[in-house]
């Protein structure tokens, strides 16, 4: 599990696909929990995540 932080006023962030661990995530479905107490609102999203095959030199 990975926590991305948004401290801009702008309504998107990016993912750059990798874990706590720094690695490529792998291929599957992902479900989003976005907390947004400013609003009293949270949201769950389900994001589907295709890579290619991937060989890793490092675990």
């Amino acid at each position: 599990m990975r926590t991305l932080e948004k401290n801009d006023p702008s309504q998107f962030t990016t993912w750059d696909l990798l874990n706590e661990a720094g690695l490529p995530v792998a291929s599957g479905l992902y479900i989003i929990y976005i907390d947004m107490p400013e609003l009293s609102k949270t949201k769950t999203v389900k994001l589907a995540v295709v890579r290619e095959q991937q060989f890793l030199t490092i675990y």
